[in-house]
């Protein structure tokens, strides 16, 4: 067929003859662009590299490029003068047998074929048959045997002094000499422990401990892998070719720190007296200094220079009045400083120096007590003591000396009490009430003791001076005191009252400890809402008219007017922080409600229980009450005959032991609310207290049985009798199971309530039963009792 694409057509796209046709398999690409030979390096993005020739050990240098045209490209080996020395037909090149020297590696891109020859000149012959294109840079490539050289300091000295630790730049810079190769400088210590590589060419060794260092030159070729704690003269300091300097340059590093000083009392200030006899004398001490030389330097406040003393004892009396400063000096050298140089703007010594960080303060000065007063001006001041807050006065003084200065305490006698330091005194918990501050300029140490007279007595061991006034404290005292119940008798001392309101409903209160004037008596409901104040040293009330159980408060307040009216509420956090007020310690609590005894139960919840006595098992029992009111309450037991006679009450705690009362009885257990105090009756039916009281609606019925009882020789009995109650007759069943001692009789007793013994019948058989006439007893209730030595068993039981 015929050809039928034209130019423009996409070959892939269109049918390219009339008939049949095929593409071949691959194609041919031609790139048609000017050739560029872009940048060369070496991998590692390097332009100059350094080998060592010569050493047997591989030097091959691996180069790359980037920015180059899609030509053919390669790289070119030439000398310093462009002659090339080959072309490597790749990308690495080993010039380990290529000697010393210099050479550079191009890259070239290129069509056609490459014509350029060895000892061509590329710069100035065609490289190619075609286009070319040299690269825009080349590699350098340093082949040399590494030269350490000699090093100095930048001013051609081999040793240096430093001063380390004064807080100022210690730089030290260097210089090398015949060195060849890539070059730094190592820092070794004197065994030549490497201590770092500065990697420029200079160091600050302000921050470097005292001692001595090295510095020395390192060419190398390659990357160093030496590391700090190395030691240089021993290990390979690079991975390629390396050589250490024929010399060191010494850095003696001199270590001075004047550290700090004190007093050999171990004060910063001391207080010296000029008009006295005694020598200006102090010795002082120093602790934490470093270095050769020490010594001391005395200054004004201004750091003038007044003398610079040879020991620690230092005499001041040639200083001027007025404020000196005593220094610590840790130096090299030899002094230079003078007496009128300013000690911190000159140098000191001629080599290294360092003052204490702090230094000891003279005040040189006659003590003068000047004047006093209160931090307001005052010459008298009061304050409140014993209302529980600090009383705290401040004080202040004019015309005083720079000698040292303490307030003194005296009674109005003059008598010395104490000091205090500081310009500020708390005096709530002082004793005397009234005081006297001075002020006390003095020097040396006091001696005053508390009782001895100030006014004549020698305040210190030195100087002193008395202000010329002295500021009065007097104390105002106030106490809350503690309040107590006069009526009812019954709260006495229970700090709680249960009052009844149709009963005996009235309640008298007094402070126990003070009297006063301005005494308040705060009562408030359980909101604390104020219902009544009463400003008299004995407050009375009455709750007949309380309709519903309430709880009631009353506060004792002494200082002055009250700070509440009625149908306020108080707030004792903030009657506590009122100033010149007392609070009674305690607070008493009044319960307006009528009695009610609810009703009872056992711990259980249970209404009747047996009990067994006399047979070693628990004869306690506690009971519980629901719904009673929050008045006294007590447990009354008693008989369960029509009377309820009472055989037991206890007032405190809610347990009852039954062990004392006689087995075979039923008990019942009433629950007793009540005000006033208990009366002492017979029967539950008579009035049980002397004011307002209410049984429990039900009682717990206690139903007790007889066991087998031990005494305390091993006597074991067993007692029943029967009928109960009993009319005529009583049968007594006696079951003892014991030998009797020689001559021991056993009795069978009946016994009144009250202890009297009205009838004694004789029983001899250990087991036997005895019929009893009770037609002469009048009705009530009674015991009968078995006693033989010291085995006693009893019975309640009742004569209709």
């Amino acid at each position: 067929g015929n050809i039928i694409a034209m130019a423009g057509d996409t070959a892939s796209a269109v049918a390219l003859a009339d008939e049949c046709f095929a593409l071949s398999d691959n194609f041919i690409t031609v790139y048609r662009e000017q050739p560029d030979g872009g940048m060369v390096m070496t991998e590692d993005g390097e332009t100059e590299v350094y080998t060592c020739p010569g050493d047997s050990i591989p030097d091959i240098v691996r180069f790359d490029s980037s920015g180059v045209s899609n030509s053919l490209f390669t790289y070119v080996i030439t000398d310093d003068n462009n002659v090339i020395l080959g072309v490597p037909g790749g990308d690495s090149n080993d010039f380990e047998d290529a000697g010393t020297g210099t050479c550079r590696v191009w890259g070239l891109a290129y069509t056609g074929n490459i014509t350029a020859m060895v000892g061509d000149t590329a710069s100035a012959v065609a490289l190619t048959d075609d286009c070319f294109d040299l690269s825009d840079n080349f590699i350098t490539v340093f082949r040399e045997q590494p030269e350490g050289g000699t090093v100095s300091t930048e001013m051609g000295m081999d040793a240096v002094e430093v001063c380390v630790g004064d807080g100022l730049p210690d730089i030290v810079r260097f210089d090398s000499a015949g060195v060849s190769g890539q070059f730094t400088y190592v820092i070794t210590d004197e065994n030549n422990v490497i201590l770092g590589v500065p990697g420029m060419d200079m160091a600050d060794f302000e921050d470097a401990d005292g001692g001595v260092c090295r510095v020395w030159g390192l060419a190398y070729t390659g990357n160093i892998i030496a590391m700090a704690g190395d030691t240089a003269s021993a290990v390979d300091l690079s991975d390629g070719c390396f050589d250490l300097s024929d010399n060191f340059i010494v850095v003696n590093r001199n270590e001075v720190d004047g550290g700090m000083i004190a007093t050999e009392d171990d004060e910063e200030i001391v207080y010296i007296c000029t008009s006295d006899t005694l020598a200006d004398v102090i010795v002082v001490d120093s602790s934490g200094t470093t270095g050769p030389n020490f010594t001391y330097v005395v200054t004004d406040d201004n750091n003038v220079i007044l003398s610079v003393p040879s020991s620690d004892t230092i005499d001041l009396s040639a200083a001027p009045p007025g404020i000196c400063r005593v220094w610590g000096l840790s130096y090299t050298g030899n002094i230079t400083a003078m007496v009128g140089d300013t000690a911190s703007a000159v140098a000191l010594t001629d080599g290294c120096f360092s003052l204490s960080s702090n230094f000891v303060t003279a005040f040189r000065d006659d003590p003068e007590g000047g004047t006093v007063s209160t931090e307001a001006g005052a010459d008298t001041v009061t304050a409140c003591v014993g209302d529980g807050l600090s009383d705290f006065i401040q004080f202040d003084s004019s015309g005083t000396s720079l000698s040292n200065f303490t307030y003194v305490i005296t009674d109005t006698n003059n008598i010395f009490i104490g000091i205090f330091d500081g310009d500020e005194f708390d005096f709530e918990n002082a004793e005397v009430d009234a005081f006297r501050i001075w002020g006390l300029s003095y020097t040396g140490t006091l001696l005053a003791l508390p009782g001895e007279d100030a006014a004549t007595t020698p305040l210190t061991d030195e100087c002193f001076d008395l202000s010329d006034n002295f500021v009065t404290v007097l104390l105002d005292r106030v106490d809350g005191g503690t309040l107590a119940f006069v009526t009812p008798a019954a709260a006495e001392n229970e700090g709680i009252a249960y009052i009844c309101p149709s009963g005996d409903s009235e309640v008298t209160i007094f402070n126990s400890t003070v009297t006063s004037d301005s005494y308040s008596f705060i009562l408030t409901d359980s909101a604390n809402v104020i219902r009544s104040i009463q400003n008299q040293n004995l407050a009375e009330y009455d709750f007949a008219n309380a309709t519903e159980a309430e709880e009631f408060f009353v506060y004792g307040i002494n200082g002055g007017q009250s700070f509440y009216n009625l149908g306020d509420t108080l707030s004792l956090d903030s009657l506590q922080q009122t100033p010149c007020l007392g609070i009674a310690d305690n607070v008493l609590s009044i319960v307006a409600e009528q009695p009610d005894g609810g009703t009872v139960t056992t711990e259980e919840g249970e209404t009747e229980i047996d009990l067994i006595l006399g047979g070693g098992q628990s004869t306690t029992v506690r009971f519980d009450s629901i719904e009673a009111s929050n008045s006294y309450y007590a447990y009354v037991v008693t008989l369960s005959d029509a009377e309820n006679t009472i055989v037991d009450v206890v007032e405190n705690g809610d347990e009852i032991n039954f062990a004392s009362l006689s087995a075979d009885v039923t008990y019942r257990v009433w629950g007793l609310a009540y005000t006033g105090f208990l009366n002492d009756v017979q029967t539950a039916l008579e009035p049980l207290s002397t004011d307002c009281f209410s049984l429990s609606e039900n009682f717990v019925t206690v139903n007790t049985a007889l066991g087998l009882v031990s005494g305390n020789s091993g006597h074991s009995l067993l007692l029943r009798s029967w009928p109960n109650p009993a009319t005529d007759q009583l049968t007594v069943q006696i079951d003892a199971t014991f030998e009797r001692a020689s001559g021991e009789r056993a009795v069978l007793e009946i016994v009144s309530l009250t202890g009297n013994v009205l009838e004694t019948r004789r029983v001899d058989a250990q087991t036997q039963t005895v019929q009893l006439d009770i037609n002469r007893l009048s009705a009530g209730t009674y015991w009968v009792r078995y006693r033989s030595g010291q085995a006693v068993q009893t019975q309640q039981f009742v004569k209709e």
